[in-house]
């Protein structure tokens, strides 16, 4: 995949970029131009983003754009860094002619499919809305496992009734956090759930005793003292449903169908 000069430069004389990027509550704005330009009621900052070419189609096909963005730049990229489930980030990027910036188009919009940081370097890829076009139907699969997510509305387990609130005692190679509270839960209860401070959340990839395991380490503001929420994880089998959330009249699975190879499970 073959990257824009504007990494290092603008592209295009005489036709400067607008990023306008959204994440959440936080938007930003930055262009590819040396300095900084007002457009449509904002001022642009210049920024090193560098983006991926990308051709249009007459077809309903999801157009694909990459874009390739300082970690320290702003505030949004630094999400990408050690947060486990950041919100989706969208892109407006528009095209202007710098002689009249009220002369401009919308070269694409979409929102982050996936991610990945490398060399203080995120590359984000997004896909425009006709992606919504690749989605499969029905999105539930004739399979053992569940097809919901814990606590999601299909779910229907609220959980604000499933928080446990615990102060940490100790924190320990920035992925073990320590708290008599998780103590008290049978070992894997919290394994694959969350541990939330404010509004960062961290995959929980273990539970043993006193200790849960996150997958990405929390920043130095959560130490010992640090009041956190933990959730529960579920696997998804009906045993768990049943046994530790009872909630099998909300299960979406078959965990009943035949195995599909009788020569290895036999015939019963």
């Amino acid at each position: 995949m073959t990257y824009a000069l504007n990494f290092e430069s603008t592209e295009m004389e005489s036709v400067p970029e607008f990023y306008k990027l959204t994440c959440g509550e936080l938007t930003e704005y930055w262009t590819s131009w040396e300095a900084p330009l007002t457009f449509d009621g904002q001022v642009y900052t210049p920024a090193s983003i560098g983006r991926s070419g990308f051709s249009k189609t007459i077809k309903l096909t999801a157009i694909s754009l990459s874009l390739r963005i300082p970690v320290e730049l702003g505030s949004i990229m630094p999400l990408m860094v050690g947060t486990a489930l950041p919100a989706t980030v969208s892109v407006i990027i528009y095209q202007a002619l710098l002689s009249d910036l009220t002369d401009y188009g919308i070269i694409f919009q979409g929102k982050m499919k996936k991610y990945a940081v490398s060399k203080k370097i995120v590359t984000l890829q997004f896909d425009q809305r006709t992606s919504i076009l690749d989605n499969q139907i029905p999105n539930k699969l004739y399979q053992s496992f569940c097809n919901h997510g814990v606590f999601d509305s299909d779910c229907a387990l609220a959980a604000a009734s499933w928080r446990v609130g615990a102060t940490l005692t100790g924190v320990a190679s920035g992925v073990y956090y320590t708290s008599p509270t998780f103590d008290t839960y049978d070992d894997d209860y919290f394994k694959g759930g969350q541990l939330v401070h404010d509004s960062d959340r961290r995959l929980i990839t273990a539970h043993t005793g006193d200790t849960v395991v996150i997958q990405v380490p929390f920043g130095d503001d959560v130490a010992f003292g640090t009041r956190v929420n933990a959730y529960p994880g579920c696997d998804g089998d009906p045993d768990t449903c049943i046994d530790k959330f009872d909630n099998f009249t909300h299960f979406l699975g078959h965990p009943y169908i035949p195995a599909a190879d009788i020569a290895v499970y036999g015939v019963r």
